[in-house]
C-alpha cells in the first residue's frame, strides 16, 4: 500500500513504541523477565529494534503507537537547531571522554567509577562545558522528536501530542527512553518515505538502521502515566503506558 502523505508530501509511519511495556510483555511474556524468552520471542523483538522489521513482533491491542512523519534534511536541520547552539568545547571534552572509556579496563563498576574519577578532575570551566553539551543533546532529540511526530495513540490518552504523552509519564527514565526511540526512528526514516516490513498498511522492505538503538530496559515495566495534577494520585497511579 501506498504510504499516506501529509500537505508536505511527507510519508506518515505508524510504530508501536518498543519501550511500551504492553509490547514488552506480549513479545516477553515473563512479566519480572527474570527467565529466558523464546528465541522466536527474542528475535522479534531484536529485529523490529534493529532494523524496524515487525514482521514477527506481536502488537498487542493496547500498544502504544507513535505516528512520525519522514523528515526532509532542511526540516531535520532545522529541528536541530531549535535545540540552540552548542558548546564546542563541550564535545572537545566529550571526544576525550570516550576515548579514556575506551581504555579503561575491569569490570563495569570499575568503569563507571573510573570514568566519575575522570569527570570529577575536570577543571570548573571544562566540566560546564561537558554538561552544557550533554544538556544541548538531551534538546536536540526532543527537537526531532517533536518535529517528526505526528501524534501518539495511547489506549487511554487517545490522539495526543507527544508533548501531552511524555509529560503524563510518571518514570522519568522511561521519559528519556521513549524520545530517545522516536528520535531514532525519526532519523533511520528521514527522507526514505519507506515503512517498517510487517506492519499494517506497510509496504514491503525494512529498513536497517544505522545507529545503535536505544535498549529496551527494566524500567519500561515500572512506567505509570497519570496527568492529575494531585501528587498522591500520581504516586498511587498503576496504569501502564
Amino acid at each position: 500500500m501506498i504510504a499516506v502523505l501529509d500537505a508536505a508530501n511527507a510519508p506518515h509511519i505508524r510504530l508501536p513504541l518498543w519501550n511500551d511495556p504492553a509490547v514488552v510483555l506480549a513479545n516477553w511474556p515473563d512479566s519480572k523477565r527474570t527467565g529466558k524468552p523464546t528465541k522466536a520471542h527474542a528475535k522479534a523483538l531484536d529485529d523490529y529494534i534493529n532494523t524496524g522489521d515487525a514482521t514477527g513482533l506481536v502488537v498487542p491491542s493496547d500498544a502504544t503507537v507513535v505516528t512520525i512523519r519522514a523528515l526532509s534534511a532542511a526540516e531535520m536541520l532545522s529541528a536541530e537547531r531549535a535545540a540552540g547552539r552548542k558548546s564546542q568545547l563541550g564535545i572537545v571534552i566529550t571526544m576525550k571522554r570516550d576515548k579514556h572509556v575506551k581504555t579503561l579496563e575491569g569490570d563495569a563498576d570499575a568503569k563507571i567509577a573510573a570514568v566519575a574519577a575522570w569527570t570529577d578532575a575536570l577543571s570548573k570551566e571544562d566540566y560546564a562545558a561537558l554538561q552544557s553539551f550533554s544538556a544541548w543533546v538531551d534538546r536536540s532529540v526532543l527537537e526531532v522528536a517533536k518535529a517528526a511526530t505526528v501524534h501518539v495513540t495511547h489506549p487511554d490518552l487517545g490522539e495526543c501530542s507527544l508533548e501531552r504523552f511524555v509529560g503524563c509519564i510518571v518514570d522519568k527514565s522511561l521519559q528519556r527512553h521513549i524520545i530517545a526511540e522516536i528520535n531514532y526512528r525519526a532519523k533511520a526514516y528521514a527522507g526514505l518515505g519507506i515503512r517498517p516490513k510487517g506492519l499494517s498498511n506497510s509496504v514491503n522492505g525494512s529498513v536497517r538502521l544505522t545507529e545503535s538503538a536505544p535498549q529496551v530496559t527494566g524500567s519500561a515495566l515500572n512506567a505509570m502515566t497519570d496527568c492529575d495534577d494531585n501528587a498522591a494520585t500520581v504516586a498511587a497511579a498503576s496504569q501502564t503506558i
